[in-house]
């Protein structure tokens, strides 16, 4: 058998030649395009990390504002209590004195009573002229 080294090298010229345009036009692009493809999932999972980062600290920032708000919280309902019952013990206090002083008011008023009635009771009585004495059996 013989070698047609014509075809032989006319073959490997158009198999390098068919390598060179595959390569120029159909492999090149399809790399192209794929390393672009990798770049942009590469740029959305940098943009995907750094939303979650921003979103991580933004709850972050808010859960310590909420722990700020409960703690100031925590305070003023712990002042208000304290006030409620710094106010309620000065309001028994002046009720107690207010009772006391009415009940001293009262006192007053009642020996001024008793002093009036038995000044009038011993008027009364040095006023009368006696009586004559009952006697010993009744008149019905």
């Amino acid at each position: 058998m013989q070698v047609d080294w014509f075809t032989v090298i006319a073959q490997i010229v158009n198999f390098l030649v068919l390598i060179a345009l595959l390569k120029r036009f159909l492999y090149g692009p399809i790399v192209k395009a794929m390393d672009q493809r990798e770049e942009r999932i590469a740029q959305r999972l940098r943009e995907a990390e750094e939303r979650e980062r921003e979103a991580k600290e933004e709850a972050r920032s808010y859960r310590e504002e909420r722990e700020e708000l409960d703690d100031k919280r925590s305070q003023l309902l712990r002042e208000a209590r304290e006030e409620a019952e710094r106010r309620r013990g000065e309001m028994i206090q002046e009720a107690r004195e207010e009772v006391d002083d009415l009940r001293s008011r009262w006192r007053d008023s009642l020996r001024r009573e008793q002093h009036s009635f038995l000044s009038d009771m011993r008027w009364t009585t040095t006023s009368v002229t006696p009586c004559p004495e009952p006697s010993s059996t009744p008149r019905w």
